[in-house]
């Protein structure tokens, strides 16, 4: 009760204070979801200057545009399942986490992609619409390639099929260790 007070009342303290006190940062999964979440939150965003800059059925030819972002929305889906499927390195620990990791931001890339196309064919064919296909793509993308429950036991029976005894789970609830936040730095 007294301390928020004394944070607030005496100038610069407060600040000092808690920037001393850093909270504690959270696990690497829930980092690893949070990330997941915000790029995902963030595709229909694109939405909102696209309403400004193109009607939603334009004058201008689609069929072009249409076929490339379903053309490379069906390669995306083929390389996310290829990404999800990619067997993981069991060497080690940090070998384990780093290539879930990987395969999980190369699926990532592949599910964006359809939307990036779509984001720029809706200029040149000026159609809005063409954005909601390519942002369809980029969700099924997204949900196969999602750190969910089931993806994380799935992967660990794979991981038990070739012999390992590593947890997956407990490998990326563990926060990265001091050697990999320095090799990233």
């Amino acid at each position: 009760m007294i301390r928020p007070l004394l944070l607030s009342s005496i100038p610069f303290y407060g600040a000092w204070k808690e920037l001393r006190e850093r909270p504690k940062r959270p696990d690497g999964l829930t980092a690893l979801r949070s990330v997941f979440v915000g790029m995902v939150a963030a595709l229909p965003l694109f939405l909102l200057p696209l309403f400004f800059i193109a009607p939603w059925n334009g004058r201008g030819e689609s069929a072009w545009a249409l076929g490339l972002v379903v053309l490379l929305g069906t390669i995306g889906l083929f390389r996310v399942r290829t990404a999800r499927n990619r067997p993981l390195r069991i060497e080690s620990t940090e070998r384990l986490a780093s290539s879930y990791r990987a395969n999980f931001f190369i699926g990532v890339g592949h599910s964006v992609a359809p939307s990036v196309v779509a984001f720029i064919g809706t200029f040149f064919a000026n159609k809005l619409w063409l954005y909601l296909v390519g942002l369809a793509f980029g969700f099924l993308g997204f949900a196969l390639i999602a750190p969910t429950r089931a993806d994380i036991e799935r992967r660990q029976q794979q991981i038990a099929a070739q012999g390992s005894s590593l947890s997956l789970l407990e490998v990326l609830m563990a926060p990265p260790s001091r050697d990999q936040r320095d090799e990233a730095s």
